[in-house]
């Protein structure tokens, strides 16, 4: 028997409680993200597709004729554009997105840029794109300008923005939007069942 002297019980205390504090820290860095109906994780992992879409809904909030940028689903065409690049881009882009995320914290606000109510996350977007440091700044630019490009690029704006469409009269996707769908329709179903990616 092992006899609980009060070093071992304050060392048995003190190593409980940091692992608590450590399994809570975890927990709040991955908890509190879900998919909305209809959407799908493919090439993002679920907390990075909802992060986009806070992006998403940020950037393009519905306004006069323009639709809104979740309604369009601009934040599923990133996912699928993630999804089709090579593992280095990948990587590199879900990195971005993680960056974004959190960086707020240090930026003095109250959360993750997620969890933050529209006035603030603009603000703090504002605050990523002045930023000193290029690889922030690079992160924030790169998921805007992909936004801008998949949100102005839907059918559904060009009527608000004056522009009367491509000379293409049929678009072409790439094979691999095809097969993105495909992997869609499957994570949904996965998703449906209750089963995990």
């Amino acid at each position: 028997m092992v006899k609980m002297t009060r070093r071992r019980l304050l060392a048995a205390g003190l190593g409980g409680g940091a692992l608590l504090l450590v399994g809570s820290g975890l927990r709040w860095f991955t908890s509190g993200y879900q998919l909305l109906p209809g959407e799908a994780s493919v090439g993002l992992s679920v907390k990075e597709l909802c992060v986009v879409r806070s992006l998403v809904e940020m950037f393009f909030p519905a306004s006069g004729a323009l639709p809104s940028g979740v309604a369009l689903g601009v934040h599923q065409r990133i996912d699928e554009e993630v999804w089709s690049q090579p593992q280095a881009m990948r990587e590199d882009l879900q990195a971005a997105i993680q960056l974004i995320e959190h960086a707020p914290l240090l930026l003095g606000f109250s959360g993750r840029m997620s969890s933050l109510d529209l006035p603030e996350r603009e603000k703090a977007f504002q605050r990523l794109l002045a930023s000193d440091r290029d690889v922030v700044v690079q992160a924030a630019v790169a998921l805007k300008q992909m936004a801008h490009l998949f949100y102005y690029g839907h059918p559904d704006t060009w009527k608000a923005i004056g522009y009367d469409g491509p000379w293409q009269p049929r678009p072409l996707p790439p094979e691999s939007s095809a097969r993105y769908q495909s992997f869609m329709v499957d994570a949904a179903g996965r998703l449906a069942r209750g089963e995990r990616s």
